[in-house]
């Protein structure tokens, strides 16, 4: 709820929600989702002209790299440090964030096509499968018709010499 506040510029709600759901997160003891919280909250400190307090957390969370979080929270978070190092006029700090942020999601997407090309060659190579398997069953089919149209000639040539016979 505190992003999408957020994103409709309801910074004093979002603050509100953010806060009251970080006390649920830090008393359940889940690091990512404090850090995912606190986040949100800085955002709404850049948005509100507090970029000294929005920098202070974003360093606290990513310092050590943000192991513990997922990396596809992190990469949005350099771009955040990048503008509020920007907005305190650490021009150095803030391309250094950006092209960390680059480089992740550059990294992230690299990793996404890997998956969806690996992705689609399985679905090729069943879908190539598939039309294998019914073209084995046409052809089983068309041989069992090929089998029961040679045995009724059998029995259609075994008839006419036993009528001839008799």
């Amino acid at each position: 709820v505190c992003d999408v506040l957020i994103d409709l510029g309801d910074f004093r709600g979002a603050r509100n929600r953010c806060e009251d759901a970080l006390k649920i997160f830090a008393a359940s003891g889940t690091v990512d989702v404090v850090k995912q919280t606190r986040s949100f909250l800085a955002q709404i400190d850049l948005a509100e002209g507090q970029a000294g307090r929005a920098l202070a957390t974003l360093n606290d969370i990513l310092a050590n790299g943000a192991v513990d979080m997922p990396p596809r929270e992190v990469t949005p978070l350099f771009k955040l440090r990048a503008d509020a190092n920007a907005a305190l006029g650490n021009i150095a700090a803030a391309y250094a964030d950006l092209d960390e942020h680059m480089r992740l999601y550059t990294t992230t997407n690299e990793t996404r096509r890997v998956r969806q090309v690996a992705a689609l060659h399985a679905r090729f190579e069943i879908d190539r499968q598939l039309d294998r398997n019914a073209a084995l069953q046409l052809e089983l089919t068309q041989s069992k018709e090929r089998q029961a149209e040679l045995q009724r000639r059998t029995w259609l040539a075994i008839s006419a010499g036993a009528l001839v016979i008799t």
